[in-house]
């Protein structure tokens, strides 16, 4: 077995129930920067959601040096898991501009598709660029602040209308 096939310890540790252990991993992943991509994205891979979530909280941690994650990430803004894409999307702010095309692809792709996995790539859009995002999307984003799915939902569409209205009144 190669060493590229062996979890780093520190990544399984991100989804222990320990609190203290948890975040100590995360503390150390963190100052191994872009060391520790190879076994970041390896664990945005796995069955384990926990791990997943804590994967991609770290990659937020590394800010721009984890942009090379950045297709991996917007792949989990489809997932099921409702903690697992909000830590994508806010994971995506964090990583900053060059998350922006992406995002932008995510958006037109799932509305071709009439998929709702297009709401997370639209409210961390709306922090980055919120004067690109198109009339019809502010539509169907408001939609899910009436009746979002979920409570977060809710809130987070009327946290994107905001600072997309932020947006527009400062041009």
């Amino acid at each position: 077995m190669s060493d590229d096939n062996i979890i780093d310890p520190y990544v399984l540790q991100l989804a222990s129930p320990d609190v203290k252990e948890a975040f100590g991993a995360l503390q150390v992943l963190k100052t191994r920067g872009t060391e520790a991509l190879p076994q970041l994205l390896a664990a945005l891979q796995g069955e384990d959601p926990s791990i997943r979530t804590m994967a991609v909280v770290v990659l937020g941690e590394l800010g721009a040096a984890a942009d090379v994650s950045i297709p991996h990430i917007v792949e989990l803004l489809k997932e099921e898991n409702e903690q697992l894409q909000t830590a994508a999307a806010l994971t995506l702010v964090r990583i900053g501009p060059a998350s922006i095309p992406a995002l932008v692809e995510a958006i037109q792709q799932d509305q071709e598709q009439d998929s709702r996995s297009w709401f997370w790539a639209v409210w961390a859009l709306s922090f980055l660029a919120p004067s690109i995002i198109k009339e019809d999307t502010v539509h169907r984003l408001n939609r899910v602040r009436e009746a979002g799915d979920t409570p977060l939902e809710t809130i987070a569409a009327e946290e994107a209308l905001g600072k997309i209205i932020a947006g527009k009144l400062t041009e």
